[in-house]
């Protein structure tokens, strides 16, 4: 015995029989066998959520002092799409992003300045990802001395002033 199996319009015949490639929706199904005979209902094809990176809690720590390793990106969340989700991080050396051995986890910390970008697959290879920078600062550097001398003996008069950049502002001297 064969069945006629109509979804949207289209009819196939046999005893398992398959439709593809089918967007999200609700679809009548029509079986029918004999001349007579028919049974009607109705199927969900659903998505899964959609894959989002939540970033309600996300705290980028910036690197202090040029050269340091201190900075980190913490607190980011993922949800949606099918279980169970994976993540990789990859770092930008030269315009390309490249995978960070052993990042799997969603906080990243002990960085150097660069962007990292957070790349999240669902069980079903759907993707999504974002990236988030963390500044280094230029190396501290003092520029040469400028000095003014006392003009008359015994006066408080002169002076001495730096250029000072990099690093991070505010400075303190001592």
């Amino acid at each position: 015995n064969c069945f006629n199996v109509t979804v949207n319009t289209i009819t196939q015949t046999g005893k398992n029989v398959t439709f593809d490639n089918l967007p999200a929706g609700q679809y009548e199904v029509v079986i029918s066998y004999g001349t007579n005979c028919a049974i009607t209902d109705f199927v969900d094809v659903t998505n899964p959520p959609q894959l989002v990176i939540n970033e309600n809690n996300l705290q980028i720590t910036n690197i202090l002092c040029a050269g340091d390793n201190n900075g980190s990106i913490t607190g980011l969340t993922a949800s949606g799409g099918t279980a169970p989700l994976s993540y990789q991080w990859q770092k930008e050396i030269s315009g390309v992003f490249t995978d960070l051995a052993g990042k799997t986890q969603l906080d990243l910390t002990n960085l150097s300045g660069g962007v990292y970008r957070l790349i999240v697959t669902d069980a079903n290879g759907c993707t999504v990802s974002k990236d988030y920078p963390v500044t280094e600062p230029a190396p501290l550097a003092v520029g040469p001395p400028t000095i003014v001398n006392v003009v008359c003996a015994g006066e408080f008069s002169g002076s001495v002033s730096f250029t000072i950049s990099g690093g991070t502002a505010p400075y303190s001297y001592s």
